[in-house]
């Protein structure tokens, strides 16, 4: 059993060594694009936080108390209508 646990801890010490690898390799792959197209990446998360910042804003809107309220008061008048 500890024999096993011993191949266990070196097998998954292994994977960590080419894990951590291949993750150096991907940053630096990263790093190079970022310098190269650095105008283009800026511009894009620009966007991307204007969006998220708006989508954000729209569900605020579209879910605020008032049209909670508003929801709850025309299902209670279609109930009683019906």
């Amino acid at each position: 059993m500890y024999l096993d646990s011993l191949k266990k801890n070196e097998a998954l010490k292994d994977e960590n060594h080419q894990l951590v690898v291949k993750l150096e390799n991907a940053l630096g792959k990263v790093e190079v694009f970022e310098k190269q197209y650095r105008f283009p990446i800026e511009v894009l998360e620009k966007m991307k936080e204007t969006a998220v910042h708006a989508s954000t804003e729209a569900m605020h809107n579209a879910f605020s108390l008032e049209n909670v309220l508003e929801l709850g008061v025309s299902a209670a008048k279609r109930k009683r209508n019906a």
